[in-house]
């Protein structure tokens, strides 16, 4: 009889052990590249945009947050020319990414899937979706596990669904076709200098002359070989007659 009180009493306890396991468990799904993503959507950055291409961003966000990888959903309607005009000052890229996206309706999500060619690449898709895919939000997929957990299955198929499962999930996306051969390094140094350079002409355009000096500065530290370089220093001359 001791030993049966014993085992009422802790049966509670382990019942605690198993739904904290359970919640916590969401976290521990992502890859170490994805993981790795998350922590760069807090990184801060600085951008301003005036009808700027979609392309032109992208190149702009992986030249300010190193290792950062961005995969636009052409396939889904992301277009590549699509022109976004934002302005923001040492923000978080999630932040950015989330305010930037409202008016054109579009939403990202970080890749977690191993052995894929794009995981831990950030997808930038027509949705409303915020870093987790639609439904896998920690909170969502939490509550989801704890109402798996108290239907109960028939006898032998727990072990036999995660095997299905992985059978037809794709471990790799098609690539995208390239339609021009890629950019060796000093290129793209000069085409994400050209669209700082663009935003300075635009502020300053707007009357945003303090603003406008200090991308010219920017271009001219971060950029100094470039074409864009000696065009900011004649803008920022230009702007201080």
């Amino acid at each position: 009889m001791l030993l049966e009180g014993k085992a009422v009493r802790r049966f509670p306890l382990i019942c605690l052990v198993l739904v904290l396991c359970v919640v916590a468990s969401p976290a521990a799904e992502d890859t170490p590249a994805a993981a790795k993503t998350r922590k760069l959507l807090k990184e801060k950055v600085t951008v301003d945009y005036k009808d700027t291409k979609m392309a032109e961003i992208k190149d702009d966000l992986e030249n300010q947050v190193k290792g950062l990888k961005i995969k636009l959903d052409t396939a889904g309607g992301v277009s590549m020319n699509q022109q976004i005009t934002f302005q923001a000052k040492d923000k978080p890229l999630e932040e950015v990414l989330d305010e930037m996206f409202k008016k054109p309706q579009l939403g990202y999500v970080v890749i977690s899937k191993k052995g894929n060619a794009y995981d831990g690449s950030l997808h930038i898709k027509k949705s409303s979706e915020r870093g987790f895919e639609a439904g896998q939000e920690p909170d969502k997929a939490a509550a989801k596990k704890d109402d798996k957990n108290d239907k109960k299955k028939p006898a032998g198929k727990d072990k036999a669904e995660p095997k299905e499962k992985s059978k037809t999930e794709p471990k790799d996306e098609p690539k995208e076709k390239e339609t021009k051969p890629p950019e060796d390094e000093e290129e793209k140094t000069e085409r994400v200098a050209s669209i700082r350079l663009k935003s300075a002409k635009g502020l300053a355009e707007d009357g945003k002359t303090d603003r406008a000096r200090e991308i010219c500065d920017e271009i001219v530290k971060k950029y100094p070989k470039t074409k864009a370089a000696e065009e900011a220093k004649k803008l920022k001359e230009k702007l201080d007659q």
